[in-house]
């Protein structure tokens, strides 16, 4: 039996595909319309501890900074696991020039009622690709500027059990 004449032989199973049908589209547009979890751009992961531990501040909280007497730098940290573990691939921070350049258009954002994550040069990338400095974490690995074709390995991210990072998060 087709499944046309099926489906109008049986008024049950009509509704039921067709209640299975809506249920689907249902279950389609809520996954499309969820909310996602997105990151929020106003705080950064930093570390004291070569990336051992980190802690979440505002960005302007310019890095290098001074976090309870030691020298805090900027922790990227990841998740893998599905979200169930997290880990601090590579460190970075500003150069001089650069650190003294956002620090004081945060504080011209600040003091015109801005936040700091609006300062124009948080987003330009060619800006903090030009001056940021980056490293693996541990005590022995060098800072490289971000443009230096050595620093290219440490852009290349692998967990501690070797398996793929889910993402990148702020949150």
């Amino acid at each position: 039996m087709a499944i046309r004449e099926r489906l109008q032989s049986s008024r049950i199973t009509g509704v039921a595909v067709a209640a299975s049908l809506l249920f689907i589209a249902a279950i389609a547009m809520a996954i499309q319309f969820w909310p996602q979890k997105k990151p929020d751009l106003a705080r950064q992961y930093y570390t004291v501890d070569d990336g051992q531990t980190w802690f979440s501040e505002t960005v302007s909280h310019v890095a290098p900074f001074d976090h309870d007497g030691k020298t805090a730098v900027i922790a990227e940290i990841y998740t893998y696991d599905n979200g169930g573990k997290t880990f601090c691939p590579y460190l970075a921070k500003y150069t001089d020039d650069a650190k003294k350049r956002l620090e004081t258009e945060i504080a011209d954002a600040q003091a015109k009622g801005q936040p700091a994550d609006a300062v124009p040069l948080l987003h330009d990338a060619l800006f903090m690709r030009a001056n940021t400095l980056v490293k693996l974490p541990g005590p022995n690995n060098p800072w490289l500027a971000y443009t230096d074709p050595r620093a290219a390995g440490i852009f290349s991210i692998h967990t501690p059990d070797g398996s793929a990072p889910d993402e990148a998060f702020v949150y």
